[in-house]
């Protein structure tokens, strides 16, 4: 789950998920919303992609993360329909991601140029685990 926070210039969103895992998911999840307008339906085409990212800690990890999202999207012109989280520390991921060509997603209805360290936040929320970040849009 995600929601959209108040903020001055830029897109702020709050993500939230039951496990550190599914918080990554998510998180891809709601950017490839933010851009497309929607998550795209229908089976991807092609294998899987491995993703592999690394930070110096959780926030940049997550703020890695959404970039190579980004950048399958703005500069390979391939959408993530489906992600799977298979490994996570607090400074390294992998995951696989199933993708579809940005045509077959709608195309991009609302420009993410970056995702931003400003108030870039991972962190346990009770039971949750939530990220606080900023797009710069």
């Amino acid at each position: 789950m995600y929601r959209l926070l108040d903020h001055t210039a830029d897109l702020a969103v709050e993500i939230t998920a039951s496990d550190k895992a599914g918080l990554y998911a998510e998180a891809a999840r709601a950017l490839v919303e933010l851009a497309c307008g929607r998550m795209p339906a229908g089976a991807a085409r092609d294998k899987p992609v491995c993703l592999r990212i690394e930070g110096l800690d959780e926030a940049d990890l997550m703020v890695n993360w959404l970039r190579e999202i980004l950048a399958l999207i703005n500069v390979e012109g391939r959408v993530p329909v489906q992600v799977t989280v298979s490994s996570l520390s607090a400074t390294a991921l992998e995951a696989e991601a199933q993708l579809v060509p940005l045509d077959q997603a709608g195309g991009i209805v609302s420009e993410i140029k970056a995702v931003t360290y400003h108030q870039a936040v991972v962190e346990r929320a009770g039971k949750n685990w939530r990220a606080r970040l900023v797009l710069d849009t």
